[in-house]
């Protein structure tokens, strides 16, 4: 990758993708050249420019140019190359899991770069320093810091780099859980790589989505998604980022079960990144073939995987790898019976997870030593590490409380009841033990003497300990009513707000309802009136504004059964591969005979068949709505035009007429159930059509966008992804 903008980013993808390891040569030729240097401002740009070269297969001596560089800073006062300096220890130290002195040394660079008013180099040390507070799931902060980075980003007019603030944010959103959020973020993304035609920045955003849907096990889109940053990879010989992509993938193929493409994708990712020397894409590659080997019943291939992974982790002080890569050892000596190895590697994983912040593998790790010395017999270690797999797991509980109060619950309960009953079956052991002893009495009384003492200390200990850990669980409850409490409070406040809304909404829909009903009733009441006072002509004029009105009534009765649905929760995107202009063209000719009988033009502007992966209701219910709204507010002699247009990856629909359009005051309130919007002659109306669209297209992870001039016409479009494009003939 080579420069400062795209290092710093360090987002999981982008940073592993983008990053070309430099030749051997390149390194040698900046040392030859140190040591000629006479100029010290050039000699401590060099050796940031070697910190930086060394960044991945040769931390040590990394870290060791960018302190001699920070060191020389000082003394010649080079301010710049001593933010650089700090910098680059931040970004070492974030690669060897040191999260605390990477935040240290990217604030020591932050007050120079804002002292030397750099907003460039200050966006790039706030996405660093969000990414930091990401792995720590501390996702307000990650949000704060990326939030401020888009925000000078911004002032500076920075395309690329918005786009990568989006994905950065999009991350925060996936690790929350937010998936639908995290998409949006992904999308916006992606747009703006388009615009640029930045296929770098586009492979990594179709990365991400993949990686998305991956998570949510839609594995159908997710390989979409990853075939599609594979492919732009290819075109623009990215190895690392096809050596990335094919890790990916072989997840995939195992879910699938197709373990030979798995390990083809993954021999593959070991070749590239063998020939790139990328040490960290080795160790990863080699950990999931040892994965793979375990499930495809090849666990004799695995250990010799796990043993490389480990040295390549160890190289590198990746000290989260080296632990994951000991926990996966630890699993494939249990499975083999060797539970000695398996305690030895245990222990060593557990000490080393002390020195950095990996509570997910500690438990794991800690569980596994438990059922070792549950087999063992040794309760007293086993005791000891249950203790600690509580505190593990309430540190978990307290990180995910907002999104899993209810998985804390059932967590907190099965572990509780996992300690009840070890110190149930240590009692009971203890009271066998106390039998046997007091049948040997008379021979040893002595001895027996003793033991009783021993056994009612430990009773004393045991339940003090008991007592001591409820008094904990008991404030922690408390904790977690008083927060329920408050929550309680803002739902029903909500609660509130929402009842006024809906109160207000029905009365508007009422007076939707009853104004067809009116026209009918009165339309019918004066033929009855007069049977034969009217000719031929009044009367079929009479039944065409009956049948306008039913037809509204029901179309009103339509879009509030659906919107009724999606606010109940019961409607959910079902989505498959649909031909997009079947549906255009198949609502065009729904409406084509009542926009003859009222004099309006009506264009089809199709491109090629577009295939698209959407819910076909849902899609034909937004555009039978745009239609008819279309129809309904364009007088005789207008044009209704239906166009499509594609873009890149995407789809644009465009309903457009020349209407009486939407003043600005109703264009604030367009898609407010709880206010009143004005339609022809002052009427009073729900606007529930509008709505139901915006509802739909956000189940699709789209919006629904317009422009509007007074007397003048309206335009509604939204996009939609596609897969295929059919050429029409």
């Amino acid at each position: 990758m080579g420069s400062l903008k795209k290092l710093v980013f360090l987002i999981v993808w982008a940073c592993f993708i983008g990053y070309q390891v430099p030749a051997q040569s390149n390194i040698d030729s900046l040392r030859t050249l140190l040591t000629v240097t006479q100029n010290d401002t050039v000699y401590v740009d060099i050796l940031n420019q070697l910190s930086k070269a060394c960044r991945w297969n040769q931390i040590t001596d990394a870290i060791d140019y960018a302190v001699k560089a920070e060191k020389i800073s000082q003394t010649i006062n080079y301010q710049q190359g001593l933010a650089l300096a700090f910098h680059n220890l931040g970004v070492l130290y974030a690669d060897k899991g040191n999260n605390e002195l990477a935040l240290e040394y990217y604030g020591k660079s932050l007050r120079i770069q804002r002292i030397m008013n750099n907003p460039k180099a200050m966006a790039h040390l706030y996405d660093n320093m969000g990414l930091i507070y990401r792995r720590q799931q501390d996702f307000e902060k990650a949000l704060e810091y990326h939030n401020q980075s888009l925000k000078l980003k911004k002032d500076l007019n920075d395309t690329i780099g918005i786009a990568y603030s989006y994905e950065n944010i999009g991350l925060i959103f996936s690790e929350q859980g937010k998936f639908d959020k995290a998409l949006i973020h992904y999308y916006n993304s992606l747009r703006l790589k388009e615009s640029l035609n930045d296929k770098y920045g586009m492979a990594n955003s179709f990365g991400n989505i993949g990686v998305i849907y991956l998570k949510i096990e839609s594995y159908d889109q997710s390989q979409v998604n990853l075939e599609r940053a594979l492919m732009l990879f290819q075109e623009i010989g990215n190895k690392t980022g096809i050596a990335e992509c094919q890790l990916y993938l072989s997840d995939i193929y195992q879910n699938q079960k197709n373990y030979p493409k798995a390990i083809d994708a993954l021999e593959q990712c070991l070749a590239i990144n063998n020939e790139k020397g990328n040490i960290k894409g080795l160790a990863d590659a080699y950990l999931k073939l040892g994965n793979v080997n375990i499930l495809r019943g090849r666990s004799y291939l695995s250990h010799d995987f796990y043993l490389k992974s480990l040295d390549y982790y160890q190289r590198i002080e990746d000290l989260k790898g080296v632990a994951e890569a000991r926990l996966a050892l630890a699993q494939y000596y249990i499975h083999q019976g060797d539970f000695e190895t398996a305690k030895m590697q245990l222990k060593t994983t557990l000490s080393l997870l002390k020195t950095i912040y990996a509570p997910d593998l500690e438990l794991k790790t800690t569980k596994l030593l438990v059922s070792i010395f549950q087999r063992e017999g040794n309760y007293f270690k086993t005791t000891e590490l249950l203790n600690q797999a509580l505190i593990i797991t309430d540190s978990l509980n307290k990180l995910n409380l907002e999104k899993e109060v209810t998985q804390i619950q059932l967590q907190y309960e099965f572990d509780k009841k996992i300690l009840q009953k070890e110190f149930e079956d240590i009692r009971t052991k203890l009271e066998t033990e106390q039998r046997i002893k007091r049948v040997s009495l008379v021979r040893n009384i002595t001895l027996l003497a003793f033991l009783l003492l021993s056994v009612l200390a430990c009773i004393i200990y045991l339940k003090s300990k008991k007592m001591n850990r409820q008094n904990k669980v008991l404030e922690h409850q408390q904790q977690l009513i008083g927060q329920q409490l408050v929550e309680l409070k803002t739902q029903k406040e909500q609660l509130q707000i929402a009842n006024h809304t809906k109160d207000k909404f029905i009365a508007i829909i009422g007076h939707d309802l009853r104004n067809p009903f009116n026209a009918i009733n009165s339309f019918v009441s004066l033929v009855m009136e007069h049977p034969n006072g009217y000719n031929e002509e009044l009367v079929k004029k009479y039944l065409l504004l009956i049948k306008d009105a039913g037809a509204n009534a029901q179309s009103l009765l339509e879009n509030l059964l659906e919107w009724a649905k999606a606010q109940s929760g019961e409607l959910i995107a079902r989505k498959e591969r649909v031909v997009l202009n079947s549906i255009l063209r198949g609502n065009v000719i729904l409406i084509k005979e009542m926009a003859e009988q009222k004099g309006i033009r009506l264009i089809e502007e199709l491109e090629d068949d577009p295939m698209v992966i959407i819910d076909k209701n849902m899609i034909n219910a937004v555009i039978r709505n745009l239609l008819s709204n279309a129809l309904k507010f364009t007088p005789a002699g207008g044009t209704i035009w239906v166009r499509t247009q594609i873009k890149g990856h995407e789809v644009k629909i465009v309903i457009q007429d020349t209407g009486v359009g939407i003043s600005p005051g109703q264009l604030g309130i367009l898609f407010d159930p709880g206010s009143v919007k004005k339609g022809i002659g002052g009427i009073a109306s729900s606007g529930l059509g509008l709505i139901l669209c915006k509802d739909f297209l956000e189940k699709h992870q789209q919006e629904l966008r317009l422009e509007s001039t007074l007397d003048v016409g309206t335009t509604f479009w939204f996009y939609l992804p596609i897969t295929e494009v059919h050429e029409h003939h």
